[in-house]
């Protein structure tokens, strides 16, 4: 209990210091102290707003990995909570380590260390800096570029786009269009992109209107 802060009085003050040592350890809470700019935290979305159906980015620490064929399920958890995330079977996160992850559709698309959230060749450190988005209507923000094959052995993908209201995007990439997809998009690249929708309600990807750009 004195590891954990749990008994404290005059003559055995708290060890702030030692207690964020063993919050994980003993406890599975993670000490939440990133170093990064305090205007990221009004575009992350926190465990307790989680949505399955959703895209977001989510900053916190992975709690452990249970693997399947063919997936993994991530348990990812921050101060409001935790929540069980697929990602593919080798996935290279590893527990009890801290990311920023991208999610769409239950699914992480993309990922980034803690040490790295200054890091403004991240796609999504870039974003997020952005004071003023230097892109317009029509124009998106590739975050995440996710490929697969299918069992067919056709590869698609799925991208994680931002527009020029920091609305974030799931969109679906099928095997017919992920030849233009690839050749023309990029992460951290910046396009006029034109999108259709699936008789399912999905957003789908139909082609870039002109040559990749970055910023």
């Amino acid at each position: 209990m004195d590891k954990v802060g749990a008994v404290a009085f005059k003559d055995n003050p708290t060890d702030h210091e030692a207690v964020k040592e063993h919050l994980y350890d003993l406890l599975n809470l993670p000490e939440f102290a990133f170093d990064y700019p305090a205007r990221y935290n009004r575009y992350l979305t926190d465990v307790s707003d989680y949505d399955a159906k959703g895209a977001m980015v989510m900053l916190g620490m992975v709690r452990s990995i249970k693997r399947g064929k063919g997936w993994s399920r991530v348990e990812f958890l921050d101060k409001t909570g935790s929540v069980g995330i697929f990602d593919k079977q080798n996935t290279e996160i590893e527990a009890g380590k801290a990311y920023m992850i991208l999610v769409a559709n239950n699914r992480i698309v993309n990922y980034t260390p803690a040490d790295s959230l200054n890091d403004l060749s991240v796609p999504v450190v870039k974003y997020l800096n952005f004071k003023r988005l230097p892109y317009g209507e029509g124009e998106y923000m590739v975050l995440a570029f996710s490929s697969r094959v299918t069992k067919a052995g056709k590869r698609m993908a799925t991208l994680l786009l931002a527009n020029s209201e920091r609305e974030l995007a799931s969109v679906v990439v099928w095997p017919t269009q992920y030849g233009d997809a690839f050749i023309n998009l990029e992460e951290g690249g910046i396009y006029p992109i034109e999108l259709g929708e699936s008789r399912k309600g999905d957003v789908t990807y139909k082609k870039t209107i002109r040559k990749k750009e970055k910023v």
